[in-house]
């Protein structure tokens, strides 16, 4: 990942800050719940030096709600702690605002990653819970879900070793996937893969070009 400072308005205090701007990621063979390749390659978050957001850009308008919870006396707890793990502080800090589950899926399994390479696995696997938790209120309240997020959902049951709900769930798509997918597509590909992931008990962590 290559990156440089910038000076933007922040979108919270309208204050000018520096902040680091991505230019460019190298994402290689991404796991297969979309995972990185390595850690480099997780995305810049941003954080304003004035009033204390973060976001992966402090840059455009933010709503009012948003701006009291920055105010707010646990949110600048949050952000003003000492400690040695920044990029794993502002993606918590974030989840105090985020209203999107979208949003909120994917900073938890930014975490998840985030922890598996600093070698937390108990914390990370309380991410992947989390987002899991989030991917089924999805389910449950959106009127349109994508083939991959539930082919996600289900790496993540299986990572979790929940073995008979992720099978329950591949089980559950399988007449859409054979009706909509053709052989030699990629997504098609994953759910094969996972099946058989599945049916060994296999709860590591595999890539997209395993399949």
């Amino acid at each position: 990942m290559r990156t440089i400072r910038k000076c933007v308005i922040c979108g919270c205090c309208k204050q000018k800050v520096e902040v680091p701007i991505m230019l460019s990621r190298y994402l290689g063979a991404t796991g297969l719940d979309n995972r990185p390749c390595n850690e480099a390659e997780l995305p810049v978050v941003q954080k304003c030096s004035r009033c204390g957001y973060c976001n992966f850009s402090i840059e455009g308008e933010i709503s009012d709600k948003t701006r009291k919870v920055i105010a707010s006396e646990e949110y600048q707890r949050h952000i003003k702690k000492v400690s040695d793990d920044e990029y794993g502080d502002k993606l918590q800090t974030m989840l105090l605002y985020l209203q999107s589950i979208q949003s909120r899926i994917y900073v938890y399994l930014l975490l998840c990653w985030h922890y598996e390479w600093k070698k937390d696995i108990e914390t990370a696997g309380e991410m992947r819970r989390h987002a899991v938790q989030q991917m089924e209120l999805a389910f449950r309240t959106e009127s349109e879900i994508r083939v991959e997020e539930i082919l996600i959902y289900i790496d993540c049951l299986r990572q979790l070793g929940r073995f008979e709900e992720a099978k329950e769930t591949v089980e559950s798509i399988e007449t859409e996937v054979y009706k909509n997918l053709a052989e030699d597509q990629l997504l098609f590909q994953v759910y094969r893969y996972q099946k058989t992931l599945i049916e060994k008990r296999d709860a590591f962590a595999h890539t997209v070009a395993e399949v």
